[in-house]
């Protein structure tokens, strides 16, 4: 496996904050490469964590932020059927005074331009509610807000419904049509820590992976079916679920997980899984979840590759930032590290030197901030490794559905790959949820087509 950074877009000049100093590994989300938006949390030079918002549609301007903000979420939710995204943290913001309870989350909407930050206990007043997740079920059309509270072994989950989410995203409240839980592990003891958590769904069962007391990883699996959803908030905690833990350590130096739903093709058959990436010692490691048995096996670890503790993934393909640093320990440039979960390999990409700032992006980008805070270059460039497959020129007339797969690495076609047909029960749903209809492979010059009879929702994807 070879991996690269194609330059895709840049901004220069751009004026930031008074104070600017990265935590390399931050989440940031790219939505166009030539003129991206991006949300994305960061470490001031007081030692606060803030949220700013740069808009590449107006050179890449601050829109908002908020200083002293605390701690900020490592997973930003984009709900992209209603252009808008969802951030969360904790600690003192100044401008919610009657926020008592020190968590906090906010919405920025991308039509207009403007981030919304609420109090964490803006529906439920007896607790300090900290947002770390959305989980979105196309299937039953629900998004599924996780709050962990100020329990540290409970958490609360706001059950939207999609036709919901929009008076959710521009009135900056929960819908009547809101349903909530509050659900604890079973067992734990006063001391257990769910505060950095995300949430998984997959076929009826989330999957709540967390880091306890810094030492351990656990996934907490609770079956969606043995849930009680009441119409106001409940009174009380209940006890679902079981606990799993993945791996132990000796000291209390285990940094937040990320968990990421994966599936790929073996012996013909699809098998899905949840990946999770943690740093622990300064050590990356990677472990597999199997939720057909609840089992976990560890992937990769290394001790030699100085990670953030920020990641993303696509088909199986793991990517974060890597610090580069001289024999003295000074950090000398950055590098995206790659994790192939297929092929079990790593490779990190070239580094990138007189940065001030560097991370991953979603869905698969690396982030460069060089120059200053008064005048900072933006640098976005895309991941690539040896086959990026992309679909494009994908259209419908006449009945026929037709397309182009090509590998973004050299944008040459791919051909002999299978493409499939899924068909939705509404819109916004994801190909998971669907039924598939039929398959097809792509010729030598990487096209396909399907001849649907039907009307309604569909979607092609290919599993490598």
């Amino acid at each position: 496996m070879t991996v690269t950074l194609s330059q895709v877009g840049q901004a220069s000049s751009v004026t930031a904050f008074s104070s600017f100093s990265t935590n390399f590994g931050v989440p940031a989300i790219i939505l166009s490469p030539s003129t991206p938006t991006l949300l994305f949390t960061y470490e001031t030079t007081s030692g606060y964590i803030a949220t700013g918002v740069l808009n590449g549609t107006t050179g890449f301007n601050v829109i908002s932020t908020t200083a002293q903000v605390g701690i900020a979420t490592y997973l930003p939710v984009k709900i992209w059927f209603l252009n808008a995204m969802v951030i969360g943290g904790a600690n003192v913001l100044p401008n919610l005074t009657n926020c008592p309870y020190i968590s906090w989350f906010g919405f920025y909407n991308f039509s207009t331009n403007s981030l919304t930050v609420l109090c964490g206990n803006s529906v439920i007043t007896n607790q300090g509610l900290f947002l770390t997740d959305i989980a979105l079920d196309f299937a039953n059309q629900y998004a599924y807000f996780w709050f962990v509270a100020g329990v540290a072994n409970s958490g609360f989950i706001y059950r939207v419904p999609f036709s919901g989410l929009s008076s959710l995203v521009s009135q900056y409240k929960f819908p009547s049509s809101t349903t909530y839980a509050w659900i604890e592990v079973p067992n734990s003891p006063s001391t257990y820590d769910l505060a950095y958590s995300n949430l998984v769904y997959y076929n009826g069962n989330f999957y709540i992976v967390h880091s306890e007391q810094y030492q351990y990883i656990n996934v907490w699996v609770v079956g969606l079916s043995s849930i009680t959803w009441s119409s106001s908030p409940p009174s009380s905690a209940q006890s679902v679920g079981t606990l799993y833990t993945i791996f132990s350590g000796s000291s209390a130096n285990v940094s937040f997980p990320i968990g990421f739903l994966n599936y790929y093709t073996s012996s013909g058959s699809v098998v899905y899984e949840i990946l999770i990436y943690f740093i622990y010692n300064g050590s990356v490691y990677i472990y597999s979840f199997n939720p057909s048995n609840n089992t976990s096996t560890q992937l990769f670890t290394s001790s030699s590759i100085p990670a953030g503790r920020y990641a993303i993934n696509v088909g199986g393909i793991i990517a974060f930032p890597v610090s580069i640093s001289n024999s003295s320990g000074q950090v000398t440039g950055y590098a995206v590290g790659v994790y192939d979960r297929k092929t079990n390999s790593y490779e990190q990409t070239s580094a990138l030197s007189n940065l001030i700032g560097f991370t991953v992006a979603h869905p698969y980008y690396a982030l460069a901030i060089s120059g200053s805070a008064s005048s900072m270059t933006i640098t976005v460039y895309r991941i690539l490794v040896d086959t990026t497959p992309a679909f494009q020129n994908v259209s419908y007339s006449s009945g026929v559905l037709s397309g182009q797969l090509i590998n973004l690495n050299g944008n040459t076609p791919l051909s002999g790959v299978t493409v499939y047909l899924y068909k939705l029960a509404s819109e916004g749903d994801e190909y998971n949820s669907g039924t598939l209809v039929t398959s097809t492979t792509t010729d030598s010059n990487g096209n396909f087509s399907f001849n649907i009879s039907n009307p309604g929702y569909y979607v092609i994807d290919y599993i490598a």
